[in-house]
């Protein structure tokens, strides 16, 4: 995001991010979604997380994925998510989901609380019911919230329906936006669809994308795109952990196993990067398609909506050399991570 103008709207670009950025604990290998820490996840481009909390009877907030505890405290999270901001992280900005895990009436209040308890950390937040400008939000959080629903503090979905295998319609902040997050697969066979699915928000040309009703676009542009939020993460009971959905197993290349969904989505977007090349190459001109513009959905265009792409084990597969970091250890990087980074400067 340092390198991106300060105009650029965040619901416009093209955002790595984490499902269940916590869930990195046993004891059931269900509950397991990353191997790596927030500060890991941030330096390797991801800049949407995914952070679950339950209200302890103590009034306390602490991190779980479901029923299983992620053994950190909300405000030990946070204290990390802001040591990056401040120091590598200075000119970035990081969507910030935070979820209710567990029924407490108390949650919003509490957590609300908790953020605003020092001036250092209340300016920490950006939490309007709107998508910021870069320039309004670097060195900043921007609070997505999936609790408190009555309340219009921060990025706000009207509603969030469980489990469902079509992609769906909402708006957030304003912009009209698609979301999908299919998770319930019934065996690995069900992962070529999980990928489908995901990779059709990226085409223009899918029903999954239908023109935003507003504003109507003049006869030589191109349709309005909406914004889009797609969750990779996939699971089933109890054959299809989420390491093996979005990993793999085996030797699918021998016909031994299966490709993971992150493996199949970054193949199915090298496809329409072919795609593309292929049309340029056919009309001499890269800039006409079926429809619309080279790249349409896979690009950043000011006015267009860009996408949030959340992943499970985001650092599969994995992508060139990883840059050192502090101490020159070598960071891990992710070659679907790394493509979506790309979409915002091609």
């Amino acid at each position: 995001m340092s390198s991106l103008p300060d105009e650029a709207k965040l619901d416009e670009l093209y955002l790595p991010g984490t499902h269940e950025s916590l869930a990195l604990h046993f004891p059931l290998l269900s509950s397991i979604c990353q191997s790596t820490s927030l500060t890991s996840q941030l330096r390797g481009g991801i800049r949407f997380l995914d952070l679950r909390f339950a209200l302890l009877d103590d009034g306390t907030l602490w991190a779980y994925h479901g029923v299983v505890p992620q053994r950190r405290r909300a405000e030990d999270v946070f204290d990390e998510v802001y040591a990056w901001l401040e120091g590598e992280g200075a000119r970035e900005c990081v969507v910030v989901s935070c979820k209710q895990e567990n029924p407490a009436p108390l949650f919003a209040p509490t957590l609300w609380s908790l953020l605003d308890r020092t001036s250092r950390w209340r300016s920490k937040w950006h939490d309007e019911d709107r998508w910021p400008a870069l320039e309004e939000v670097r060195g900043k959080c921007v609070m997505f919230c999936r609790f408190g629903w009555d309340d219009r503090r921060g990025l706000h979905p009207p509603t969030w329906p469980n489990d469902s295998r079509a992609a769906w319609r909402t708006s957030i902040g304003g912009r009209d936006t698609v979301v999908q997050d299919w998770y319930g697969l019934s065996s690995p066979l069900a992962l070529p669809r999980k990928a489908s699915l995901a990779l059709s928000l990226f085409d223009p040309s899918s029903s999954s994308l239908l023109p935003s009703p507003s504003p109507s676009p003049s006869d030589d542009q191109p349709p309005r795109l909406p914004h889009r939020i797609s969750f990779l993460s996939c699971a089933s009971f109890p054959l299809l952990y989420p390491s093996l959905a979005a990993k793999g197993f085996g030797l699918p290349s021998l016909g031994l196993g299966w490709r993971g969904v992150n493996d199949l989505v970054l193949r199915g977007l090298r496809r329409l990067a072919l795609r593309d090349a292929r049309l340029d190459g056919e009309s001499g001109d890269e800039t006409v398609k079926g429809d619309g513009r080279k790249g349409r959905g896979r690009r950043y265009e000011v006015g267009q909506g860009g996408m949030v792409l959340l992943l499970d084990f985001w650092e599969c597969p994995a992508g060139g050399a990883g840059r050192n970091g502090r101490g020159g250890q070598e960071q891990r990087s992710s070659a679907l991570v790394e493509e979506l980074v790309r979409m915002n400067f091609a």
